[in-house]
């Protein structure tokens, strides 16, 4: 077994890549959430542990991901709370099998001893490759959750945060107070590539993606 960000042999990721993995700095919250926690941003050895991740599932990395997601937030904990995820599109759940924001959602729950539930049901493709107005296509359906004031909308990785902005915008349509994201990585974007962003989607004119 080696490291899957720099291949180097040892039992998990090395500790000089966990030395090296770029801290998030990307502070833009997307439409309908309160707030986006991120620990990492989306970047070199961080990219080849998510990656790895989704294609060896049975290494474990998603766990390790799992484990270094940002903490739910005393804001979260002293609330009703509810742990869910923003699904993955059906053509990558069907090829893997699994949905891997489903087992890190899940993770989550079991370690910080909160409810988790499936509340999104997606309508829409794969959003990797897609420009900022293709992706502006997905939609989701939402379940309230029952007694919860404050959904933790979990995901492994937020790139233009379109996905999690339709995931909160839905689950904020059956009445749930709070949407707070967290996710491992995003992708740094600027300010310019940002306003770039919004301006091809035309669905969030006054927002952040």
């Amino acid at each position: 077994m080696s490291c899957p960000s720099c291949a180097s042999r040892c039992a998990g990721v090395c500790e000089p890549c966990w030395a090296s993995f770029p801290r998030s700095v990307n502070t833009a919250v997307p439409d309908g959430l309160d707030a986006l926690r991120c620990r990492y941003a989306y970047d070199g050895a961080v990219a080849h542990l998510v990656l790895a991740a989704k294609a060896t599932p049975a290494h474990g990395w998603l766990d390790t991901i799992g484990r270094s997601l940002p903490e739910p937030g005393f804001e979260a904990l002293t609330k009703s709370c509810v742990v869910t995820w923003a699904t993955g599109s059906r053509a990558h759940r069907r090829s893997r099998g699994y949905d891997p924001a489903e087992r890190l959602a899940r993770s989550y729950a079991r370690r910080h001893g909160l409810p988790v539930a499936e509340l999104l049901d997606r309508h829409g493709g794969p959003q990797a490759g897609r420009t900022a107005h293709e992706r502006a296509a997905l939609r989701f359906e939402a379940r309230p959750p029952r007694g919860s004031e404050v959904v933790l909308l979990v995901d492994d990785v937020v790139t233009t945060g379109i996905t999690m902005s339709r995931a909160a915008v839905a689950l904020r349509e059956v009445g749930v107070g709070a949407v707070i994201g967290v996710c491992f990585a995003r992708r740094e974007l600027n300010a310019a590539s940002a306003m770039n962003s919004i301006r091809e989607s035309g669905v969030f004119p006054g927002g952040a993606v």
